[in-house]
């Protein structure tokens, strides 16, 4: 496994990110001055909000310290690459999901490096749980995200037709990594996915369901009441970026336990945003 998480991982999540980044535009940034509000509250929700949330629901219902600490790893990743995919299959605004999955994944540089050193912190049972520096943290996140987003963007921007030619092919090849990063993952720690599954299982679907909840209707009392809208943010809360987590486990932490949770996370939050496309289809 380790082949995997040193060479296989970083490189397929930065080829994942690049791809993120062919479909971006800096008019999908200066998005947050048309709609200040969707783009703010969408923000805050998936920044503090989840990441608040998942803390709440490990003081109400525990689990072993390593477990935990991969909770709040996935809790504090920005939204997935198929957010914005299965957004419009929602009939959500397809467009402020793209702009808050940029705005979140270059944010998430800082923040992610953040919430993992305070759970470590607070979940000091767990092995390998000494704070990691966060400016390493936050130098080794950005070369596997916001650099490949910068150079799809910049791609997209000197040679739109070749990258419009080329995005199909390396979309799917996207997905594939994803795939193969999860299944391979999972087949490389299937033993501790079993010894763990009946403690951390119903704590990770609870988790995926109080994001989309969370993101769904929280933004209402805010004055953002628009159904679409309400509908991107809560598929960027409930579809985070497992392989983001898987990396940050297994390659920067390094603890096995750790990477059961974004694992876990990425087969629950496919099931339940079919769940939620079906209902806003109906």
């Amino acid at each position: 496994m380790n082949i995997i998480t040193q060479a296989f991982l970083p490189v397929s999540l930065a080829f994942i990110m690049l791809t993120m980044g062919l479909t971006l535009v800096p008019g999908d940034f200066r998005r947050v001055l048309a709609y200040p509000k969707a783009v703010a509250v969408g923000i805050f929700t998936q920044v503090v909000v989840i990441p608040a949330s998942a803390f709440t629901l490990l003081w109400i219902w525990p689990v072993d310290p390593a477990l935990a600490v991969g909770i709040m790893i996935i809790a504090a990743c920005p939204g997935g690459v198929t957010s914005n995919l299965l957004t419009h299959l929602a009939r959500g605004d397809t467009a402020l999901s793209i702009s808050l999955t940029a705005l979140v994944s270059l944010g998430s540089v800082i923040t992610m490096p953040v919430v993992v050193n305070i759970a470590l912190r607070m979940y000091s049972g767990a092995q390998s749980s000494m704070p990691l520096p966060i400016g390493g943290m936050i130098v080794a996140i950005a070369l596997v995200t916001t650099v490949p987003v910068m150079i799809g963007m910049t791609l997209r921007g000197f040679a739109p037709e070749v990258t419009r030619r080329h995005y199909p092919v390396a979309r799917r090849i996207a997905v594939g990594l994803f795939i193969l990063i999860v299944a391979g993952t999972f087949a490389s720690y299937w033993r501790h996915f079993a010894e763990h599954f009946a403690d951390i299982g119903p704590v990770v679907l609870v988790l995926n369901v109080t994001a989309i909840c969370v993101g769904y209707f929280l933004p209402r009392p805010f004055g953002v009441r628009d159904t679409a809208v309400r509908t991107a943010i809560s598929m960027e809360c409930g579809m985070q970026n497992a392989a983001v987590g898987i990396f940050v486990a297994a390659t920067l932490i390094g603890h096995t336990d750790m990477v059961i949770p974004s694992t876990l996370y990425a087969f629950v939050m496919n099931v339940t945003a079919a769940i939620l496309i079906g209902l806003r289809l109906r």
